[in-house]
């Protein structure tokens, strides 16, 4: 896949009005959980997840639709264990219970290494990816949301770097 077909453009994405996820939503982000999160062996018995595979383009277009038509909140992250670069975590945006807003859950947490780049060197797809993750991550939108859930901002880059 060439990565002119991600919308690398370096504006912020622009958000819908909002609805609520459907069940066929739902069954779709746990089949990229399930698909792309692989369960791993930690030190004393705990376990954990790693990232393995890449979405297809269908799979992060639909992705992208669902944060933009449904007012997912997400957040940007470092990269993990050996894996440098970004993460973009998505939370559900759940309805707020009178006047208690509770913290969303995360729903998929997509890494760089999910995308599939035209495979050039690791720091020119370090850059396409903090450019498509910051689209969703840095829009006036989105801080919105992270905002009204009580999520942290996004910090400046360098503190991702590592």
């Amino acid at each position: 896949m060439d990565p002119a077909d991600y919308e690398i453009t370096g504006r912020p994405f622009q958000y819908g009005t909002g609805r609520p996820l459907t069940d066929e939503d739902r069954a779709f982000l746990k089949g990229l959980l399930d698909t792309y999160w692989k369960p791993m062996a930690m030190d004393f018995g705990r376990t954990g997840k790693y990232p393995e595979g890449t979405l297809t383009h269908s799979e992060v277009e639909r992705l992208a639709s669902l944060i933009r038509e449904c007012r997912l909140p997400t957040s940007i992250g470092p990269g993990m264990f050996s894996l440098p670069g970004y993460s973009m975590a998505v939370y559900d945006s759940p309805e707020p219970k009178g006047m208690l807003v509770e913290k969303p859950e995360v729903l998929f947490v997509l890494m760089n290494s999910h995308m599939k780049w035209d495979r050039e060197e690791r720091d020119v797809n370090h850059q396409k990816s903090w450019i498509f993750f910051t689209g969703f991550t840095h829009s006036p939108d989105n801080l919105t949301l992270l905002d009204y859930y009580g999520i942290g901002r996004p910090e400046p880059r360098e503190r991702y770097d590592y």
